[in-house]
């Protein structure tokens, strides 16, 4: 379930890991933990029936996480790439890239219509 949850490892232990959710037109949700040597990682998401992509993860105590996101409407792309500014990586029109510490998080966002089969 980790890999629809979008849950990989970067640094050993999971010190760094990241976060890429993988969904498609049969799967809106998707739910994973894991027990790292830094704590519990937790990260869910959905898509409700308005094509907006909650996003939940829970990031251990002296751990980050890189979140990639896809398919993010321009609208809310500009909104993540102003609130993150030069923490960002933009891999293309709609994919988006930036680390954050320790904490729990969520966050919402608009797809962009673009969904692509199982």
């Amino acid at each position: 379930m980790r890999y629809f949850g979008g849950l990989t490892q970067i640094e050993p232990g999971y010190k760094v890991f990241k976060v890429e959710p993988h969904w498609c037109d049969q799967m809106k949700e998707a739910k994973t933990e894991y027990q790292s040597v830094y704590g519990q990682i937790r990260v869910g998401w959905k898509i409700d029936s308005g094509n907006v992509m909650i996003l939940n993860v829970e990031v251990p105590p002296n751990s980050c996480v890189l979140i990639s996101l896809q398919h993010i409407n321009p609208k809310d792309l500009s909104r993540f790439k102003e609130q993150f500014e030069g923490q960002t990586t933009l891999e293309d029109d709609c994919h988006l890239q930036f680390t954050v510490p320790s904490g729990k998080y969520e966050w919402r966002y608009q797809l962009d219509g673009q969904f692509v089969g199982c």
